[in-house]
């Protein structure tokens, strides 16, 4: 008896030093179906987040029982999963469009006209993916009447530019309607026609709201130029930059060179790229198809192993935009000849609309990582069925990339496709498949295999100790809801570091 009582003291103790709450936390964010992303946790109900980053994840009771926090958040049982990060995107050039006078959502041609004719609207009149039937002849004779208007359009006739003849003036160029890479060359000279509202500093702000209204955290800036770098590199350390942005640069001379002398990485910002256009879109006509009517690349071997090797000894990351799979051969050459096998300097294979077994292996082999803008598949494969249905089976091989490396990324390809992880989401859900599994390939696709590709993978892309807080709250869940209802599911909120940065 004695004994007994001696024990219950004891025993009373001991429990309630067990409610006493031991650890300080910024926020603790509760009652949640986390999906984490990160190995050896895939789920979890609860986090505790101090100065941005996560302290501990795991069980509810783990969580409240051990910290004391100055808020919480209790999510109600909704799904939380990492932010998003858009793997290939012309950032900033998606924001100037969203500050001119946007025709994106123009579908015929009277549409066109009330628009451009509405009283009040001045500056630039940008189209980005118009519908395609407003090309053509009656297209060209109303830029006649519109000196400020111009189109780019991405369809069955591949990427294409038309603008009036004053702006071709203005622009110093004869031809006034553009194919493929001739868009690149001429966009940035499009964008200095007009600053209005649209200085760097108004993109950037542009960038970050539609970015945090759809869940992204970081964004990888392709084909950029010089001036956007420079402009990045002076907000490092301010409160102005909120999401991250890596950025690689246009491939030419005078950016090889920038790029090769100043590799930077901070927080939130890191140059590290180089673009190389090895051929053109499937839909222009100009792609690299093996056993087709040859198709010149854009480099030669010989050129990109010279590239290759500078790039390699200064640390840089080659970015090699790959539709037919000749391109993607010819990259193979390069590897062997530059990196030999497995390596971990991530170079990257973009916008692979072909690959053969042998370039599928060629992954594997030498560890280049393959990256899809999943929005142009559909019309892409439409037009494979069309015009080259003995290429159907190896064109947009996303599960075959994805299991030579374990990896693969997707990317909008904003503003010439939507700025929608969701959508990218959805579309990769249909190649990969319904089960649970091939779900969470395609939303590491649009978070953690991104953030590698991007050398940004312990901050950004899983939800895991040490990593920065950053997530969203959606109405529905990615992995386990039946595929007629994923078009419903949307962004409720967005938390950067820890701080809520969109509500719904």
């Amino acid at each position: 008896m004695k004994k007994t009582k001696l024990l219950l003291p004891i025993f009373i103790i001991a429990l309630l030093s067990s409610c006493v709450k031991t650890e300080q936390a910024d926020l603790v964010v509760h009652n949640a179906q986390i999906y984490t992303l990160n190995p050896y946790l895939n789920q979890a109900e609860a986090m505790a987040i101090t100065n941005g980053k996560i302290i501990e994840i795991g069980d509810e009771h783990q969580i409240m029982n051990r910290y004391q926090a100055k808020e919480y958040h209790d999510m109600k049982k909704a799904v939380l999963v990492p932010a998003f990060v858009d793997a290939h995107a012309f950032a900033l050039r998606y924001a100037w469009l969203q500050g001119q006078n946007n025709l994106q959502d123009v579908n015929s041609i009277d549409e066109l006209l009330r628009f451009v004719t509405e009283e009040g609207k001045t500056g630039l009149f940008i189209g980005v993916n118009v519908k395609d039937d407003l090309m053509g002849d009656k297209l060209i004779s109303y830029l006649d009447y519109f000196p400020n208007l111009l189109y780019v359009l991405k369809g069955r006739s591949g990427l294409r530019m038309a603008m009036s003849p004053r702006m071709a003036d203005s622009l110093n160029i004869s031809n006034r309607v553009l194919n493929g890479q001739e868009v690149f060359d001429v966009w940035e000279q499009v964008v200095d026609l007009s600053h209005k509202s649209t200085s760097y500093q108004d993109q950037l702000q542009l960038l970050q709201d539609s970015c945090l209204k759809l869940g992204i955290c970081a964004i990888s800036e392709m084909a950029s130029e010089v001036k956007r770098a420079e402009f990045l590199r002076t907000l490092e350390g301010k409160e102005d930059l909120k999401i991250k942005i890596y950025q690689s640069l246009y491939d030419n001379e005078g950016n090889r060179a920038y790029l090769f002398e100043r590799l930077d990485s901070f927080p939130n910002f890191q140059l590290g790229g180089l673009d190389l256009y090895l051929d053109e879109p499937l839909l222009s006509g100009r792609s690299s198809l093996r056993g087709e009517d040859s198709i010149s690349l854009n480099y030669s071997t010989e050129q990109l192993i010279e590239i290759g090797t500078l790039a390699n000894t200064v640390g840089a990351q080659l970015i090699f935009h790959c539709f037919g799979d000749s391109a993607v051969g010819q990259v193979a050459q390069v590897a062997a000849e530059i990196l030999g096998e497995v390596n971990d300097k991530r170079w990257r294979v973009e916008q692979s609309q072909f690959m053969l077994e042998r370039d599928i292996q060629a992954l594997k082999k030498y560890t280049l990582l393959p990256g899809f803008c999943p929005q142009q598949a559909p019309l892409d494969l439409a037009y494979v069925e069309s015009e080259y249905p003995q290429y159907r089976d190896k064109a947009y091989p996303f599960k075959k990339a994805f299991e030579a490396n374990r990896f693969v990324t997707a990317g909008s390809a904003a503003p010439l496709d939507e700025l929608n992880p969701l959508r990218t989401f959805r579309i990769m859900a249909e190649f990969l498949g319904a089960d649970p599994a091939a779900r969470e390939i395609a939303l590491k696709a649009i978070s953690l295999y991104p953030a590698m590709a991007m050398f940004m993978e312990n901050e950004i892309g899983s939800l895991d100790v040490g990593k920065e807080a950053n997530f969203v709250e959606l109405n529905g869940n990615l992995i386990k809801a039946p595929s007629e209802i994923l078009n419903d599911i949307k962004v409720q909120r967005t938390y950067i570091r820890g701080k809520m940065e969109y509500h719904y």
